[in-house]
């Protein structure tokens, strides 16, 4: 992880028909690695510059991944950015990485002798090869260069990222509860999620906000549709209500300026009389939830560990189902009642970044087993032998 002096560790520069098979596989392992990477289908939405959002990356990141094919060796953008990445190394920093894809020696050659004289790492050898070869390039230099890099954050920081996470998480939903929240929430039972991200520690602000709040798409309700959105002194506000954030919403997000990240949903419990709700769904909505932002906070420079916290309000007397409801009687699906208007379900530190919904749902095993225990099960139903997810969210959010 880079300090704020550089927005992301690594840009990928590829050719538009390596984007699926290479390029993409390839920025989520790193991502998985806890750097921070630059790639066009990450950092690019509709009615951006293309010009200004490639310089932008080329500028603001360590290294430069070149995966050199013969689709890269015939287009102009891939070779505009190679230009631009190595003026960047004539200052003598060494900041391009060549991945050879589909070419040998004899094709890079005929198109750059200089190019050809490089260590590469080769995709035939496969993706494991090629992010190990990488990782130790881009750890090597930081070995060198100590300012380059900033160290995992030490068990004593993450213990003090836990205690303000605790304390925040415990301050907001209070405020929530009481109506103090960022804005108000209809109709009650609500589901509070929390990410808070080691920032807070140091109490630094996110280094490219200005891209965030202009792109806060990356960050969805809850089960809602954004319908309106307002920046103020502490961030970002989302809300789902058309007549605007100042009017009571079923669900919003608000993205402070360190990056900690509060998403609250209400409306859950369905029913008349007897009010329930499903763990299945209920899980699915947290895991989904927790990938989206973790995943939107770092492609603006916003690096792990985070904190996650959970917790169920306004829930005294709801039923929370074990399986889904679908045309059965709710008094025959098996449950347990919750028995306390405000429920905390524990936090969980993310050290790095899910590559995707299981991987995050196998790191937030202690809040989800604490969610089936609420539902009276010993231990969630969807975790398999292995300790793999076994719910298809797709289904669900």
């Amino acid at each position: 992880m880079i300090k704020n002096s550089a927005v992301w560790d690594v840009f990928i520069s590829h050719a538009s028909e390596d984007k699926a098979e290479v390029a993409l596989p390839l920025a989520e392992r790193l991502q998985a690695e806890k750097l921070r990477v630059w790639l066009d289908s990450f950092e690019l939405t509709v009615g951006d510059s293309l010009r200004q959002s490639i310089d932008r990356g080329l500028a603001g990141s360590r290294f430069g991944i070149v995966i050199i094919s013969p689709g890269f060796l015939q287009k102009h953008w891939p070779q505009r950015e190679l230009d631009g990445l190595a003026a960047r190394e004539a200052a003598g920093a060494k900041v391009i990485l060549p991945v050879w894809h589909g070419v040998d020696e004899a094709a890079v050659r005929a198109h750059s002798p200089t190019l050809a004289g490089r260590l590469a790492v080769k995709m035939e050898k496969g993706l494991d090869h090629v992010v190990s070869e990488l990782l130790r390039a881009i750890r090597r230099d930081a070995s060198q260069n100590p300012s380059a890099l900033v160290p995992p954050a030490a068990p004593a920081d993450l213990r003090r990222l836990s205690e303000l996470a605790t304390a925040f998480h415990a301050h907001q939903t209070e405020h929530i509860a009481t109506g103090k929240g960022p804005t108000a929430v209809k109709d009650g039972g609500m589901l509070v999620l929390h990410i808070l991200p080691y920032a807070i520690v140091e109490g630094t602000v996110v280094a490219a906000y200005d891209e965030l709040a202009r792109h806060y798409e990356l960050f969805p309700l809850i089960k809602g549709t954004v319908r309106d959105s307002q920046i103020d002194y502490d961030g970002v506000l989302l809300g789902s209500n058309t007549l605007g954030c100042g009017e009571s919403q079923r669900a919003y997000v608000k993205i402070n300026r360190t990056g900690t990240i509060e998403a609250v949903r209400s409306s859950l419990a369905a029913g008349h009389g007897t009010r329930w709700v499903e763990l299945p769904h209920l899980q699915a909505l947290i895991i989904r939830s927790v990938t989206d932002y973790v995943k939107a906070a770092n492609r603006f420079g916003v690096a792990p560990p985070f904190a996650v916290l959970v917790s169920l309000i306004d829930m005294e007397g709801v039923h929370l189902l074990q399986d889904f409801k679908g045309t059965a009687f709710v008094e025959d699906i098996p449950c347990g009642r919750l028995n306390r208007d405000r429920l905390l379900f524990g936090q969980v530190i993310l050290e790095s970044i899910p590559h995707d919904d299981r991987a995050t749902a196998q790191a937030l095993k202690p809040i989800l087993t604490h969610l089936a225990n609420a539902a009276g099960l010993a231990a969630s139903p969807y975790f398999d032998e292995d300790g793999n997810y076994t719910l298809d969210l797709r289904r669900y959010t």
